[in-house]
């Protein structure tokens, strides 16, 4: 697409965190034109020597091509492809338009041929149609959210960016979150989530640690004022999770500034208006809302991996990624009722000092 992006991510033994906002940006170098970043145009296609010919008629732009013998520009059967980013003022270019005769033809969508005298020559009346598309150019590589059952969709970039459509991607709108909200220093979004069961809702978290939210598939926006803490450090995906029984249930998974960090659990069950603590250096949370596996929990249950350690400098969680402390291992916690109080039940593991959880879901 015109550009080379260069990803950045922590060596495997590297003692350091990597931060929200620093993981999610690639590094972008756009590149020359080359024949790989244009496509063939409308009612042109590829023949056997790669090359676009015409396979159709020409199309006539409107208010030309009124006399037989009048030229117009025409297409040169290629067009730059939408979103591709590469320099147009160097490399190669091979949409430039073509100097051409009118055809005797009338161009596409107007009807049966073109008007001919009694001698079969073209008598010069013309009809014409009109085709257009629309090109909207991102930076860096899209992330696309779709909403079930509605052709609007959210993009994200890696280059931080957020845009909307309401038309399954013909036209592309850029969302100024700090205009939708009325906060003006929200930051760059940085995390887009989908709510899995509620269709028209959705979340942004952005690099000043606001979490955004959308009721109305996008339309508008609203800050969720009572956050918490900001989202954690440690690279612990997803932040935020849904539950399919109450769409108002939201689970958030923030944490303390690193170096030294945890993470820290945080419930809600009234769309983030309130929150409760639920507990602290887990490595993973969701909601048990697999009917198969946990169909004997409650509905509002929460399966957390969890350090059985949790306090102490020698039991922070960044530490424990590159030497863990003697008897501090993960576990697995079941809360029950996690919108009262922090009591679990340990699910039983033959030697849980001896194993590693990688993850679940």
């Amino acid at each position: 697409m015109g550009h080379q992006s260069r990803y950045i991510r922590r060596k495997p033994n590297a003692p350091c965190h990597m931060s929200l906002d620093r993981v999610l940006v690639p590094r972008q170098t756009d590149c020359k034109c080359a024949r790989g970043d244009f496509e063939c145009d409308f009612n042109y296609a590829l023949n056997k020597d790669d090359k676009c010919e015409l396979v159709g008629s020409l199309v006539v732009p409107r208010g030309q091509c009124l006399n037989k013998s009048d030229r117009f520009m025409a297409s040169s059967g290629y067009r730059h492809i939408p979103g591709n980013t590469c320099l147009r003022d160097s490399g190669l270019v091979l949409d430039k338009p073509v100097d051409t005769p009118c055809p005797r033809a009338q161009s596409p969508g107007s009807g049966s041929g073109g008007g001919q005298n009694k001698d079969g020559d073209d008598d010069g009346s013309y009809r014409h149609g009109h085709v257009s598309h629309h090109t909207t150019v991102v930076r860096g590589d899209p992330h696309i959210m779709t909403f079930p059952n509605s052709t609007a969709y959210l993009l994200m970039t890696s280059a931080q960016e957020l845009y909307r459509t309401d038309d399954e991607g013909a036209k592309w709108t850029k969302i100024d979150l700090a205009k939708s909200t009325g906060k003006n220093d929200i930051g760059r979004p940085v995390y887009l989530a989908e709510h899995h069961y509620d269709n028209s809702r959705a979340f942004v978290y952005t690099e000043k640690d606001v979490l955004a939210f959308t009721k109305d598939r996008g339309v508008s926006w609203h800050i969720m004022k009572n956050l918490p803490a900001p989202a954690n450090s440690l690279h612990i995906r997803p932040i935020i999770d849904f539950n399919p029984n109450n769409p108002d249930w939201l689970l958030f998974v923030g944490g303390t500034a690193c170096p030294n960090c945890h993470s820290e659990i945080w419930v809600s069950r009234d769309n983030g208006d309130k929150w409760n603590r639920l507990t602290t250096h887990a490595t993973k949370c969701l909601f048990a809302h697999s009917a198969e596996a946990f169909d004997r929990l409650p509905p509002q249950s929460i399966v957390c991996t969890n350090y059985r350690l949790t306090s102490g400098a020698e039991n922070e969680q960044d530490r424990q990624t590159h030497k863990k402390s003697a008897g501090n291992y993960v576990e697995i916690r079941v809360f029950t009722n996690p919108f009262v109080d922090s009591s679990y039940q340990l699910v039983p593991l033959p030697t849980p000092e001896l194993s590693e959880i990688i993850s679940f879901h």
